[in-house]
């Protein structure tokens, strides 16, 4: 009875993991907004793993619940390397969106630059070979590999050398989440709050000023250049005369709080690609934009989940390998067992639960009103004030 119930809580992961993943991807698939952007070409990469983990890893412990089967030999390593490559590239992918979110924070300029689609790409690819070829400790069976019925799964066996499960627990869980993600997200925590108080006369939250943008023109750029390294005789005079004149960027909307935001962010009008590359990476000021900010608290809060979802089996893991002769209770293994499971599919669901910005994206996908459904989020609350030529 109480493998059923299991087996039933194993098939229901499944299909949560494999059904908002796949929802995940066509709404990436379908809105061209979001293939332009490297933080989303990073949460496509977490889909993908978690569609992996749930196949393979929380398919097979399903099967082996439900119809009382024990995978041996090559399937049992298979399994246990699924479990353990799928475990450390989402944190290091994870980490990777701690450092994205905290760039895009210090300097906006140098965002536009690094993370775009196809080197975020080429990072996810390597990451991927860095931890294929950490796990391959688990296919080759360099590390004695075990079937335990208690949990449903194949696992490592580390009895026989804890610096083994000291080394690994630092490459899948310490140094991602705790020596990358955690300072990135309080870093760019801490600049969003400095930006914060000191807004310009705008009302807008800055994010980065520069002297000058490839759009000024050459006499602009050469008395910039002659303040400079000239004397400090009409310094304040050009102080003036350089704020007084910005470069234009089009039309935007301001919120209270101090947020920007272009007009229809995730719309796919014809053209939009084109303004997007003829758009200078360099401006001459950055400010914060609400989309920006939303998903820098909504991946904070999935890190932080998927961290806890993880933390119960490290604990469970290392009671089992220090104290063998007195393990650890089966309802604290069934428990943390299911919470790594469970971290398949709660990532799609907090971004849909917690950012607006992607919920209007999903309704316009699916063919929901998607200006209306807008207007229920209160998006449109959010813009009072409208500026024509904004200068900042």
């Amino acid at each position: 009875m109480a493998d059923t119930i299991l087996g039933a809580a194993f098939f229901l992961i499944l299909f949560l993991a494999l059904l908002v993943n796949t929802i995940f991807l066509v709404v990436y698939c379908r809105r061209r907004r979001l293939k332009t952007t490297g933080h989303y070409t990073l949460l496509v990469a977490l889909a993908f793993v978690d569609v992996l983990a749930g196949g393979i890893w929380t398919g097979m412990s399903a099967a082996a619940a439900t119809f009382d089967w024990e995978p041996d030999g090559q399937l049992c390593h298979l399994q246990s390397y699924f479990f353990t490559f799928t475990q450390v590239l989402t944190a290091l992918i994870l980490a990777s969106v701690s450092l994205e979110r905290l760039l895009i924070m210090l300097k906006p300029s140098r965002h536009r630059m690094v993370f775009v689609p196809k080197v975020t790409a080429f990072l996810i690819f390597a990451l991927m070979v860095f931890c294929g070829v950490v796990s391959s400790i688990h296919l080759y069976g360099t590390i004695p590999t075990t079937w335990h019925g208690t949990e449903k799964h194949c696992r490592a066996d580390f009895t026989e050398s804890v610096k083994m499960l000291e080394m690994t627990f630092c490459f899948d869980y310490a140094i991602p989440y705790f020596v990358i993600a955690l300072p990135a997200f309080v870093g760019a925590f801490v600049k969003y709050y400095i930006a914060r108080r000191n807004r310009s006369r705008y009302g807008e939250i800055v994010l980065e000023t520069n002297t000058y943008a490839p759009s000024d023109s050459y006499s602009s750029r050469l008395s910039k250049m002659q303040s400079k390294f000239g004397g400090a005789k009409d310094k304040t005079k050009r102080k003036k005369k350089a704020t007084s004149k910005k470069a234009g960027l089009g039309k935007r909307s301001y919120s209270n709080q101090g947020y920007t935001e272009m007009e229809h962010w995730d719309s796919d009008i014809k053209g939009w690609e084109e303004q997007t590359q003829i758009e200078s990476p360099r401006l001459r000021t950055h400010a914060l934009a609400g989309p920006e900010y939303k998903l820098l608290v909504t991946s904070a809060f999935v890190t932080l989940v998927t961290a806890l979802l993880w933390f119960p089996w490290i604990v469970v893991r290392f009671i089992l390998t220090k104290t063998p002769r007195d393990p650890a209770p089966n309802w604290l293994i069934l428990v943390a067992i299911l919470c790594a499971h469970s971290s398949t599919f709660v990532k799609p669901i907090l971004y849909f639960g917690f950012n607006a910005f992607y919920r209007s994206a999903w309704a316009k996908t699916f063919g929901c009103c998607g200006r209306r459904k807008e207007q229920s989020h209160g998006l449109n609350k959010i813009r009072s004030e409208s500026y024509e030529n904004s200068t900042y």
